[in-house]
């Protein structure tokens, strides 16, 4: 295992080489996608362990034999939005499997925003679950 608060390509890549002893990572060329996010990474300018949790993140992305974790919380016009599953192929953008959970205390505040007639004082509650391709 390389240093875990290394953001390095090259060593992220040989780490990911060794724990799933391949070379291929299933996907065009990943390090010009990588790059990109490494250097977002550097100038944001993590901290010790934020380094070594992206680290290990990275390395499990780079993985195309174990699906990648989703798990995101959203509050966006008074809605609370949670998506939840997995990507199963996240390099190749397939194999997406989420679990979508929106709620909100009324329609009211929505409606106004989004200059709808949405009935108001209802409570909303939605839920989707299922592989997009």
């Amino acid at each position: 295992m390389s240093d875990p608060l290394d953001l390095g390509m090259d060593g992220l890549l040989a780490e990911a080489r060794a724990a799933t002893n391949l070379s291929d990572f299933g996907a065009p060329d990943v390090r010009p996608g990588l790059a990109v996010l490494l250097e977002t990474y550097e100038r944001v300018g993590l901290r010790p362990g934020g380094r070594k949790r992206t680290h290990g993140r990275i390395v499990q992305l780079l993985n195309p034999t174990a699906p990648y974790p989703v798990d995101a919380t959203l509050d966006v016009l008074d809605l609370k939005v949670r998506v939840t599953g997995t990507v199963a192929r996240p390099l190749d953008g397939e194999g997406l499997a989420v679990n979508v959970d929106v709620k909100a205390a009324s329609l009211a505040a929505l409606s106004e925003r989004l200059k709808l007639d949405l009935p108001r004082g209802l409570p909303l509650s939605l839920v989707q679950f299922g592989p997009t391709r």
